[in-house]
């Protein structure tokens, strides 16, 4: 059976990583790979960590790895939250039994992408606590640390220059929804700071790729263009004003964070 699951493995993965996969094929192969370790003996309920039983279990943390990876393709943040929390019981629990697996870096720091561009920063920091200190030094987990620090800083200008520089290919779903959040922030930063900016300067501020986006970003929050000029709509443009109803929204986010830094605490 463990021979079944290996090649089975190594179908699931060479359709998963062609330059084209099919992915309704991975997921029919993805859910045969988790019939077949239901079967194996190692991953019975009180099973004896023998050697043959530590090899099925790193063999069920590899169909997993690969399951997060589809979860990515699919787009199914449901399904990636639970693969990688399967993923991470064989990470931590049986850390003293197998192995360090080569992928932990790059899915743990998934993970914390997935939290940042949720904005879920409170729970970004506790689950960087499980994360073992020799592995913050991965590329992926660094690189989600310093997105992390640059969103803490309000860096958003940073974050969006720099997107297109990701570690791999996986970051890039999370960090499209990271960049959505960062260029409202900036745009809300310009219309309090600027009466009017031309269409140049907003599609560098925003990281916009035409400047075409900047006419459908005006629609949609009422900017007036005129030429190549941007006006921002409401009397307080230009001089920074912040109403209550900014205040109030400071206010509870700042609760919200302190909350969260005191459960964390």
């Amino acid at each position: 059976m463990t021979t079944n699951v290996r090649t089975g493995l190594a179908d699931f993965r060479k359709e998963l990583e062609s330059p084209k996969p099919d992915l309704e094929r991975c997921k029919k192969l993805l859910v045969q790979l988790k019939i077949a370790l239901t079967q194996l003996a190692g991953l019975q309920p009180g099973a004896e960590l023998t050697a043959d039983a530590v090899s099925e279990l790193e063999l069920a943390r590899d169909v997993y790895e690969a399951a997060v990876h589809l979860s990515i393709l699919n787009e199914d943040i449901p399904s990636f939250e639970r693969h990688v929390a399967l993923v991470k019981t064989y990470y931590f629990d049986y850390a003293s039994v197998m192995p360090p697996s080569p992928r932990a870096g790059h899915l743990l720091g998934l993970n914390l992408m997935r939290l940042i561009a949720q904005n879920r920063i409170g729970e970004f920091h506790t689950e960087l606590e499980l994360v073992p200190i020799q592995l913050r030094m991965d590329p992926h987990v660094s690189y989600a640390l310093r997105l992390e620090q640059q969103l803490t800083d309000g860096a958003y200008a940073t974050i969006l220059s720099n997107a297109a520089d990701v570690p791999d290919a996986s970051f890039r779903f999370f960090m499209d929804t990271l960049c959505v959040t960062a260029r409202k922030e900036t745009a809300d930063c310009a219309e309090r700071a600027y009466e009017e900016l031309d269409k140049a300067t907003l599609v560098r501020l925003l990281a916009l790729e035409d400047p075409e986006e900047v006419d459908t970003l005006a629609m949609e929050r009422g900017w007036i263009v005129n030429g190549n000029t941007v006006r921002f709509g409401g009397d307080d443009a230009g001089e920074a004003a912040v109403d209550l109803d900014l205040s109030m929204d400071l206010i509870k986010r700042n609760m919200e964070y302190a909350k969260e830094l005191e459960r964390i605490v």
